[in-house]
C-alpha cells in the first residue's frame, strides 16, 4: 500500500499548518488500520492506535489534523449516531440512556453511604485532622463548597440533571485525595455526543490503489494456454 502521493498532497498545501506532521501521522494510521471500505475510525480509536505505536501528535490531539484532512478531501466524515447523547456509567462501564435518574441515585446514595461510614463515632471535625487524616465528608464538603453538615442535601438538591454535576465533583476530589480510598460502588456519570467516524474519502481510496498498483511486486502472472483437457483420440 503506498499513499506517498497523499502525504505529498498534505506537504504541498498544508505546509504553513501547525498540524502538517500530525496529518501525515493519520494518513498513515488511517492506512494500516482502517482502510477497508466498510471500516472507519473515531478520534479516539486513531489515538489509541497512535499511542499503540508510540507516536506522538504535535497538536494536543489529533483533531487539527483530522479537521484539516477533511477540509482537503483526503478523509471523509460521518456522524452514524447523529446528534445523540450517550449517558454513561462509570461504575457500570456502560451506556445507560433510560436510566439515568435510577443510576444517579444508585451512585448518589452509595456516596452518601460512604460519607457517613467514614464520619467519626460523635467526634469532632478538628479531631480527625489532629490524628493525621481527613474524612470523606471534609473532602467532599470542600469540593462542593459547602459546610461539612450540607453535605448531604447538596448532593440530594434538585433533580437527576441538578446532581449530576455535584455527584461527578465528589467522585473526582475522593479520587484525587491520596488519603482515601474510592469504592467501586459509585462513580460519575458522563454525558458524550456521538463521535465522528473518519475514512478515506472515495478519491483517496483511488489514489492509494492507483499507487499500490505501480509498486505492488507480487502479482502472479496469468497462466499461459487454456485450460481444456486433452483427450485421446481412439
Amino acid at each position: 500500500m503506498d499513499y506517498s502521493e497523499l502525504i505529498e498532497t498534505v506537504r504541498t498545501e498544508h505546509d504553513h499548518q501547525p498540524s502538517v506532521e500530525d496529518q501525515v501521522r493519520v494518513i498513515a494510521i488511517v492506512a494500516h488500520n482502517g482502510f477497508a471500505e466498510s471500516q472507519s475510525l473515531s478520534q479516539a480509536d486513531i489515538e489509541a492506535h497512535a499511542e499503540d505505536d508510540d507516536v506522538e501528535f504535535d497538536c494536543a490531539d489529533a483533531r487539527p489534523a483530522l479537521d484539516n484532512l477533511v477540509d482537503i478531501g483526503i478523509l471523509q466524515r460521518s456522524n452514524p449516531g447523529g446528534d445523540r447523547t450517550y449517558v454513561i456509567s462509570e461504575r457500570l462501564d456502560d451506556i445507560v440512556n433510560g436510566e439515568f435518574e435510577e443510576t444517579l441515585r444508585t451512585d448518589r446514595e452509595a456516596l452518601i453511604e460512604h460519607i457517613k461510614d467514614d464520619d467519626p463515632p460523635e467526634e469532632p471535625e478538628d479531631v480527625a485532622v489532629a490524628d493525621g487524616g481527613v474524612t470523606v465528608r471534609q473532602v467532599v464538603a470542600e469540593a462542593l463548597e459547602v459546610v461539612s453538615e450540607g453535605v448531604e442535601a447538596r448532593l440530594r438538591a434538585g433533580d437527576a440533571t441538578d446532581q449530576r454535576e455535584p455527584l461527578n465533583t465528589a467522585v473526582d476530589a475522593i479520587a484525587d485525595d491520596e488519603d482515601i480510598v474510592k469504592r467501586d460502588t459509585y462513580g460519575k456519570i458522563l454525558l458524550r455526543k456521538s463521535g465522528y467516524q473518519y475514512r478515506f474519502s472515495e478519491s483517496a481510496r483511488a489514489v492509494i490503489t492507483s499507487e499500490g498498483d505501480k509498486y505492488d511486486q507480487t502479482h502472479s502472472e496469468m497462466p499461459s494456454g487454456n485450460n481444456q483437457d486433452s483427450r485421446r483420440q481412439h
